[in-house]
């Protein structure tokens, strides 16, 4: 925890409320889960190492489940950040193309042209792909080398969002201290679904120095098409406690069209006690169709009243059609 830094700056006091309950799945809807497990391998190559699984779940209107597509993915990323090992379900032969990126920087344009089908589309094998960019950035915190020596960087940092803004408490602390403020996150209440067993996916148990990224995309269709989306990030602290580092989830409907008919956003743990304030940007996408919302983000949703949690979980509602459509093939008996 970061002694240096503020009150304005400290969020986990002022935590409006964290998710202890996810919505129960709805009859007539599509559910896709995914988590990205990230683990320090301390083996002497300073490596990373990113076990991915996704899932989506239709359920039919008499609440029978059916899993119409699964995919897994196994990154290792070498201390210089470029992808060593790359195994994945579907389609490993393309993804392997991949070894030798950068993990970070042009990876997921890299994606698009390895395997532009499951771009095209937002499969789960294209979600967990978009995950590991922001799993390697996630896996500093756990790292205090990968922490320290950030002053150079506050360049990069400044503006970036509402957290990071140029005069906020946070680019203070970092160019007084040269190091990330971070803060201690609060215990990570259970998203479990009592006497549902098909509300998630399976998971592996995480050891200490561990974190994981879990997410949630679920789409209903009647005459609007309802969506609920989440994200949790949490890492395992020495005493074996999950903790919460990031947290949003939002609400949202889509007409005929399946542009944005009305959208809310609800902030849980962030960095920041400024973070969330940028909730109110989600506004952006209100008659925007389902899948330009990725550019609607790269275009519009940057800078110091917007936050880049919130973008990413926006980017996540372009796999809305692609729900729908399953969930529509599913009903009419089509494979």
């Amino acid at each position: 925890m970061s002694e240096g830094l503020d009150a304005e700056a400290r969020l986990h006091d002022l935590v409006p409320g964290l998710l202890s309950a996810i919505p129960r799945r709805a009859p007539n809807s599509v559910r896709r889960t995914s988590t990205t497990d990230i683990h320090h391998v301390h083996d002497g190559a300073d490596a990373l190492e990113l076990s991915g699984r996704a899932r989506d779940l239709v359920t039919a209107d008499d609440g029978t489940v059916a899993v119409r597509r699964v995919a897994m993915l196994a990154t290792r990323v070498g201390r210089g950040g470029a992808v060593t090992a790359l195994r994945s379900h579907p389609d490993g032969e393309q993804v392997a193309s991949l070894v030798g990126r950068p993990a970070r920087a042009g990876f997921r344009t890299a994606t698009r042209a390895a395997v532009p089908e499951h771009a095209r589309s937002m499969t789960p094998l294209n979600q967990l792909l978009d995950e590991v960019p922001v799993a390697v950035l996630l896996s500093g915190f756990t790292n205090p080398e990968r922490r320290s020596g950030a002053k150079s960087s506050a360049g990069m940092r400044a503006d970036v969002c509402v957290g990071w803004r140029s005069d906020g408490p946070a680019m203070r602390e970092l160019l007084r201290t040269g190091r990330v403020p971070v803060e201690s996150g609060p215990p990570a209440p259970p998203l479990d679904v009592a006497g549902d067993r098909f509300a998630w996916h399976t998971a592996a148990h995480l050891r200490p120095g561990a974190m994981r990224r879990r997410r949630l995309l679920e789409v209903v269709s009647g005459p609007l098409v309802e969506a609920y989306s989440m994200f949790r990030d949490t890492y395992v602290d020495s005493d074996g406690t999950e903790r919460v580092l990031h947290e949003y989830s939002l609400s949202a409907t889509f007409d005929a069209d399946l542009r944005v008919a009305s959208i809310s956003a609800s902030p849980g743990a962030l960095p920041f006690a400024q973070c969330p304030s940028a909730a109110g940007s989600a506004g952006h996408a209100l008659g925007r169709r389902a899948e330009g919302l990725g550019d609607v983000v790269d275009r519009d949703l940057w800078g110091p009243a917007t936050c880049t949690h919130l973008n990413d979980l926006l980017r996540v509602l372009g796999a809305v059609p692609g729900l729908v459509m399953l969930g529509r093939r599913d009903r009419s008996g089509r494979p």
